[in-house]
């Protein structure tokens, strides 16, 4: 870790736990520390319904969209809503808000940071309201062994999921695929067939050359090729060190494939710097037949078109990917973010109410991805 990032850590515990000791030691509801009962006071006091909430992708797209939702929210469920979502640099300004001592009720984070956050003893552990709790605890509403994401190595919860993370896949223009009479890619072999038909075969029938068999945002999402060798991406562990798949001889085939396609112009050559942004506009635009991205925007490209022309042929799939040597396929699900609740929140019941609201079918339709 670096002397910035050590700084940084230790100016949060801080301000944290003085958060923490002004509240055991005022008269106010306060929880106290994490495992702390709070005194009969605390008990009997009603909790005011209020919300100081911070969040990254939770809200709307504009001030004027989050505010309708903060209204939305006292709608629903009667809480009062104050949301703060930075319009960037999301992570840096929530360091720099906590470091500061600023109290929240909820923070919306990555699995990593909660992790962080819970090596530094400044999150309210669930498990015991979680167990507690009808909805959380109904496997009908939050399958059991996705908790297994978010336990600590000794079982506990500080963390309930925001949303389902789903997994990054090849997306091909399916309508393509029919056009040229091609089948749905299984192999590396498959794929350069099909790549190379969508470079060569005016998939678009505007008579001209100008369509690229696939494109990515530089080496973002490549799972679904690497599979072939049966690599994951990222770390992994083996015989109690870190690893990276990627990096290792095996790899060498798939770049040699990968390398193929760019010398043959069936990869768009602009790759290494597109953003995701660039890369999904190529597809959108008729300028390329696949992608590497998110499953969950399969349905949002078909929608966007269908949005712009109604009678559009424009069909985008999610396909398994490459198969790996023993049969089977092999992709990568993003890790969940999740609502955690601080431990010198100044509303945690009501906190862990609006919680327990998130996964009502209510809460649910209010949270579900808008792109």
């Amino acid at each position: 870790m670096s002397n910035t990032k050590k700084l940084v850590s230790s100016v949060m515990a801080l301000s944290l736990l003085g958060g923490v000791l002004a509240g055991c030691s005022g008269s106010g509801a306060g929880t106290g520390a994490a495992g702390d009962k709070p005194s009969s006071n605390a008990q009997d006091k009603k909790e005011e319904r209020s919300l100081r909430i911070m969040a990254g992708v939770i809200g709307g797209k504009t001030p004027e969209e989050n505010t309708q939702f903060e209204k939305e929210i006292e709608r629903l469920t009667g809480i009062k809503v104050k949301l703060d979502k930075p319009a960037s640099d999301y992570d840096q300004k929530l360091l720099a808000a906590i470091a500061a001592g600023e109290k929240y009720d909820l923070l919306q984070i990555s699995k990593e940071k909660m992790n962080t956050f819970i090596d530094q003893g400044i999150l309210t552990p669930l498990t015991d309201q979680i167990k507690a709790s009808k909805t959380l605890s109904d496997p009908n509403v939050l399958p059991t062994q996705e908790w297994d994401q978010v336990k600590t190595k000794d079982g506990k919860i500080y963390g309930v999921f925001t949303k389902f993370q789903g997994g990054t896949m090849p997306i091909v223009r399916n309508d393509w695929l029919k056009k040229l009479g091609l089948q749905e890619p299984k192999t590396l072999d498959d794929y350069y067939k099909v790549l190379k038909a969508f470079t060569e075969q005016d998939p678009d029938g505007n008579g001209k050359k100008d369509t690229f068999g696939l494109s990515t945002a530089g080496m973002y999402e490549l799972q679904g090729f690497f599979s072939a060798a049966g690599l994951k991406q990222r770390y992994v562990e083996k015989d109690g060190k870190l690893d990276v798949p990627y990096s290792t001889d095996a790899a060498i085939p798939v770049y040699e494939w990968l390398n193929k396609l760019y010398k043959e112009g069936i990869l768009d050559p602009n790759f290494a710097t597109n953003d995701t942004g660039k890369m999904r506009n190529l597809f959108l635009t008729d300028r390329v037949g696949m992608i590497t991205y998110w499953d969950a925007w399969v349905g949002m490209l078909n929608n966007t078109r269908k949005e712009q022309d109604p009678n559009t042929k424009f069909e985008a799939k999610g396909l398994p990917g490459v198969v790996t040597p023993n049969g089977s396929y092999m992709l990568r699900r993003g890790d969940p973010d999740v609502w955690v609740i601080p431990v010198n929140a100044e509303h945690p019941k009501t906190a862990f109410e609006f919680i327990e609201w998130w996964h009502s079918k209510d809460g649910i339709i209010l949270g579900r991805p808008r792109h």
